[in-house]
């Protein structure tokens, strides 16, 4: 019975000394992965936010190349006061520098009647196309405009528009000449070669969204032309808005997405990364965690043991 007793006694002396102290430990550990969590994940989003942004600009910067290429162009078609037979005749030889849009050149008078194409379309002569979008904005403000995608290429096809204004000596607008890109173009494209030459979001997926929400680019080329309008991320930066959020991609992943409008654009910019791989690096700080935390647990326990053992013995 004395036995029991003093067994018992040590039991209740290492529990009531020990087990506060444990507690104690586990609280600590918890508040500080949970601290460390939080910390992870701001730095992650942060960081995301701001590669998000610089691309986004870095993009501006290449794709102004093509709006310089139509504005040398149009000051020549200019000088000549938009005669079309000479519009025309400017588009032919310009031929070789401006193979670089896939889609075509057009030139438009004052009105928004196409005049020339080169390659020639001539089903579209004579065309009123005052009610694009692009022509419009022109109008508004002659300067340099990318558009949505739109249907304005050969045949119907998907496209990009990269438009500039075509003015007199007096700085009049005597139209519009616009170079199109192909949507999704499977050959060797200028305007893909420019996005994907950036090496935006290497680690993840990228994609580009015009101001309508649709995929303009994306890394799998699979998306290009969806309407990605419902997603929140997309929704945030056809507003305007730039950051980055902890969310899921369409397949269900936990990524960091991060979002800036293209400047000079009405287009939008969206990285996403797995959570998973963002924050690979910090496992082994992880498991360290945890390895302390056991030892600050088992290292005490077993302290406290041998201790009342050798108290209680000679009782």
């Amino acid at each position: 019975m004395s036995g029991i007793r003093w067994r018992s006694l040590r039991t209740k002396i290492i529990a009531w000394s020990f087990v506060p102290t444990a507690i104690i430990l586990v609280a600590v550990a918890m508040v500080t992965y949970y601290a460390y969590q939080q910390v992870t994940e701001e730095l992650v989003i942060e960081r995301d936010q701001d590669l998000t942004r610089l691309s986004a600009r870095q993009l501006a910067t290449a794709l102004a190349e093509y709006s310089d290429i139509l504005a040398v162009e149009a000051r020549t078609a200019g000088s000549y006061r938009g005669h079309p037979a000479v519009q025309r005749t400017i588009l032919k030889r310009a031929g070789n520098r401006l193979v670089v849009f896939d889609g075509g050149v057009l030139t438009l008078n004052t009105f928004g009647t196409v005049v020339a194409s080169e390659p020639e379309r001539p089903e579209i002569l004579g065309q009123d196309w005052s009610n694009r979008a692009y022509f419009r904005q022109m109008v508004r403000s002659p300067g340099p405009v990318f558009s949505d995608i739109v249907t304005d290429g050969p045949q119907g096809l998907d496209v990009i528009v990269v438009a500039v204004p075509i003015t007199g000596d007096q700085g009049e607008f005597l139209g519009t000449m616009a170079g199109m890109f192909r949507l999704g173009a499977t050959t060797v494209s200028a305007f893909y070669g420019s996005i994907v030459k950036l090496r935006i979001g290497e680690s993840g997926n990228t994609y580009l969204v015009d101001g309508s929400g649709r995929v303009i680019y994306h890394s799998d080329a699979n998306y290009v032309g969806q309407d990605f309008s419902s997603q929140p991320v997309v929704q945030q930066v056809l507003t305007g808005k730039r950051g980055a959020i902890r969310t899921r991609d369409l397949d269900g992943r936990d990524i960091v997405a991060g979002f800036a409008p293209v400047p000079g654009k009405p287009w939008g910019l969206v990285t996403e990364e797995s959570w998973a791989t963002l924050t690979n690096s910090s496992q082994g700080y992880r498991r360290f965690l945890l390895v302390l935390l056991a030892l600050g647990v088992l290292v005490p326990a077993l302290v406290v043991a041998i201790g009342v053992r050798r108290i209680t013995s000679p009782i």
